[in-house]
């Protein structure tokens, strides 16, 4: 029987990377890729930036009536 691993920030997510340093598992939208290595965000080097894990906002502005 084939174990399946989650990810270890979205345990209702399939595993589908994994870390290059800890081997922990990640899901699609998680890990930051540099240089062809993935990394979970503990591990990831200090100078990269995670897009993965920031908020996105919208340029777009309500208007009242």
């Amino acid at each position: 029987m084939r174990k399946i691993e989650i990810c270890i920030y979205h345990y209702m997510k399939t595993a589908s990377k994994h870390c290059s340093i800890c081997r922990r598992g990640l899901c699609k939208y998680c890990g930051t890729e540099i240089n062809g290595q993935i990394y979970c965000k503990e591990c990831q080097p200090t100078n990269a930036k995670s897009y993965h894990f920031e908020a996105k906002t919208s340029n777009a502005v309500d208007k009242q009536i």
